[in-house]
């Protein structure tokens, strides 16, 4: 705005400096400073109630724009996804038609619903169909460490619904040696499935050669 404040100064026609204006990403709604006593200009300036509805809009693309740069990033996990979205559903219920939990663009909810349960936390409270579509990703690893107490956000709409989801207790990762072994595992003994388990989960350091060697 400075910038263009000197643009007027050294001469520029009001008209010009409305452009300049707009072409600095400067929205509307801010630049009755310049226009407002000029007559040829004065009739785009919006009227107070649409000033205000102007504004009001701005704030509203901010906080969309805020989560469309959030889903570009590479850290983001499903769990984050379906808290943002279900925060802009908050808002502007409309909006679930397109990003509800079984919206059209969603191709297997079940499978959804449950990579955001184990990725919060949740794995207990998994239904039988979400089980069944995580089956194939069922492996023992380390639940992510909850967010330290001090961690500091930013005011943005997406920093601010991070502060609202709830910090929960690591639990035990879902798994099921079914995934793995099959009906194979109802005639073994416990020490002798939790071996098969344990290779079965550790096979980067050995192979058949490393097996025959050992036989």
């Amino acid at each position: 705005m400075a910038a263009v404040q000197d643009e007027i100064a050294t001469g520029i026609e009001p008209s010009d400096a409305l452009e300049l204006h707009i072409l600095h990403g400067q929205p509307l709604c801010e630049a009755p400073w310049f226009i407002q006593d000029d007559d040829d200009l004065a009739e785009y300036l919006p009227s107070p109630a649409g000033n205000r509805t102007l504004r009001k809009l701005l704030e509203d693309l901010k906080k969309i724009e805020s989560v469309s740069k959030e889903l570009q990033l590479k850290s983001v996990s499903i769990a984050d996804v379906r808290s943002y979205f279900d925060a802009l559903i908050e808002l502007w219920p409309e909006f679930a038609t397109y990003l509800g939990p079984r919206a059209a663009i969603v191709h297997n909810p079940h499978f959804e619903a449950g990579c955001v349960k184990v990725q919060r936390g949740e794995s207990a409270e998994l239904t039988r169909s979400e089980k069944a579509a995580l089956s194939q990703f069922a492996v023992l690893e380390d639940v992510e460490q909850p967010l330290a107490a001090d961690h500091e956000t930013t005011g943005s709409f997406v920093e601010q619904v991070k502060k609202k989801r709830k910090t929960s207790t690591p639990t035990a990762t879902y798994i099921m040696a079914k995934a793995t072994l099959g009906l194979q595992r109802q005639r073994l003994q416990p020490a002798t499935l939790e071996m098969i388990l344990f290779l079965r989960m550790n096979d980067a350091p050995w192979d058949a050669n490393v097996v025959n060697e050992c036989c």
